[in-house]
């Protein structure tokens, strides 16, 4: 190559299947002595983004209990409809819902799938991909352990897609737990 010539090299490659900072780095070398090293290489890194990155969604959650009152030791389920209202698929849905003191957890499935796991008091559910228009349903069964009072729980979703509306990303239900009465 000639002094201060350039030659251009273009390597084309496919995006990995992660997301983030893809970084990489490349280097000339020659067999004469070269004076000035310092401009031998050169780097660039590049955001990898989740296919669709520029989609949005209004993702929705309606949290309801089974019954408006149960009597402690009784079993009753919360209810969340999550619903993707579009315009676009929603991508890595995931709901969370911090369960109450006074509720026994006993398992959650959506339509019929056990997507969740729970980890002390907290409920993860993974539901993935949702396509405009759809509805998950995720019941959590437990028993009321509370002795008597008021059980509230609230549920949020979230997504890793832009999401257009958070206001009605969580929602909360409440139930009645009546004194089990004992009889002699």
């Amino acid at each position: 190559m000639d002094a201060n010539s350039s030659s251009t090299i273009v390597i084309d490659v496919n995006a990995p299947n992660v997301v983030g900072v893809v970084s990489n780095t490349a280097q000339v070398t020659i067999n004469d002595q070269d004076p000035d090293t310092s401009n031998n290489s050169s780097g660039v890194s590049v955001n990898v983004t989740e296919s669709g990155q520029n989609s949005s969604v209004d993702l929705s959650i309606v949290k309801t209990a089974s019954n408006k009152a149960v009597t402690s030791g009784e079993q009753f389920s919360w209810n969340l409809d999550v619903t993707n209202n579009g315009p676009d698929t929603a991508s890595n849905v995931k709901v969370n819902d911090q369960l109450p003191s006074g509720f026994e957890f006993i398992s959650a499935s959506m339509n019929g799938t056990d997507v969740c796991k729970v980890n002390g008091s907290d409920l993860v559910c993974i539901i993935g991909k949702m396509s405009n228009s759809a509805t998950n349903t995720i019941t959590v069964l437990g028993t009321a352990t509370l002795a008597s009072g008021q059980l509230e729980n609230t549920a949020t979703v979230s997504s890793t897609t832009n999401e257009t509306d958070a206001k009605n990303n969580s929602d909360s239900a409440s139930i009645i737990v009546n004194l089990s009465l004992i009889h002699i």
